[in-house]
């Protein structure tokens, strides 16, 4: 999960003498800099790290969160975080941009997108009630962003539908309760 990638690089970083004297308000950095980015998100010019074309981008919450996410992914990447998100925490988005970048690159080449795009369009968005999209904004900032991210997107893609039948029902075995 990635809240859990993302707790253990909040925990790394507190138990580095070099890093937390470098970043020693990350993790409260990071959720202040979600909560302005949700309140107000910021419309800048962005280079792209791999061709130096600038292009206007809107930097919000959930941009910044799936940044990170992707970095998570990465060691090397990760590494970067801290001072990736110190910067952004002040105005400066090119870092944790430039790589979010490099994870855009190699998802496109790694990843079926379309094929994710169809399942989850098809099995997963059209379960998510109400209820589960506000409990999610007090889980984890993860979990809300995808919400959004995928609701807003398999809003247009093509998508089959699936049998209820398909999913599976609930059901305990009472020697287990």
């Amino acid at each position: 999960m990635p809240v859990a990638a993302l707790e253990a690089a909040f925990v790394a970083c507190e138990k580095s003498s070099v890093c937390h004297k470098d970043y020693p308000t990350m993790r409260a950095d990071f959720a202040a800099m979600l909560a302005r980015l949700d309140k107000n998100p910021q419309t800048l010019k962005i280079a792209n790290p791999l061709t130096g074309i600038a292009k206007e981008a809107t930097i919000s919450r959930d941009s910044i969160v799936m940044a990170v996410f992707g970095t998570l992914y990465v060691p090397q990447l990760a590494a970067i975080l801290p001072e990736a998100l110190k910067q952004a925490n002040v105005g400066n988005y090119a870092p944790l941009t430039a790589l979010s970048g490099g994870m855009t690159e190699m998802a496109e080449e790694k990843i079926a997108i379309g094929m994710r795009m169809s399942v989850n369009c098809a099995e997963d968005v059209p379960r998510i009630t109400p209820a589960m999209r506000e409990a999610a904004d007090k889980i984890e900032p993860f979990r809300s962003s995808f919400i959004r991210e995928f609701s807003t997107a398999c809003e247009v893609w093509p998508k089959g539908k699936v049998a209820a039948e398909f999913f599976p029902r609930p059901w305990f075995r009472i020697n287990q309760c």
